[in-house]
């Protein structure tokens, strides 16, 4: 499925768990909730601001699986896109973890505590740059 997110300071975290939370009522009336996690996300034009870096890197791994793919469509303009990709490769270059992806990961967490010996070092998910996707935008941006 294929989902939009348009980032809203007061909104944005709740946006999140409503496309990343699947819920399911029982026949009984009981009801379940359970992450998804989305195996692409399409950034476009929104590496500018570096204020918002971190908020944007935590938006990307909230929404992506590990192993995901994020494809930034961004044409360059000063130092910004830059810092952002230097960011994401600094966090990719230092992500562990278990061997599973997070659902697996939470299922294991619940239902013991995990040794940290088993922890595998892995990016966190892939990163596809398209610098020049639309001859308009770039010429703006030349």
């Amino acid at each position: 499925s294929c989902h939009t997110l348009l980032w809203k300071l007061k909104n944005g975290q709740q946006d999140i768990i409503d496309i990343t939370t699947t819920t399911t009522t029982t026949t009984d009336g009981n009801t379940t909730s359970k992450q998804k996690y989305m195996d692409l996300c399409l950034i476009s034009d929104c590496i500018h601001f570096t204020n918002f870096h971190g908020a944007l890197l935590a938006t990307i791994a909230r929404l992506l699986k590990i192993h995901g793919k994020a494809i930034l469509c961004q044409p360059k303009r000063g130092t910004s896109l830059d810092l952002f990709l230097e960011l994401l490769r600094h966090v990719n270059d230092s992500a562990m973890y278990h061997g599973e992806d997070k659902e697996q990961q939470e299922q294991k967490q619940q239902q013991s505590s995990s040794s940290s010996s088993s922890l595998k070092p892995c990016p966190l998910f892939q990163v596809q740059l398209i610098e020049k996707y639309d001859d308009t935008v770039t010429s703006l941006h030349e």
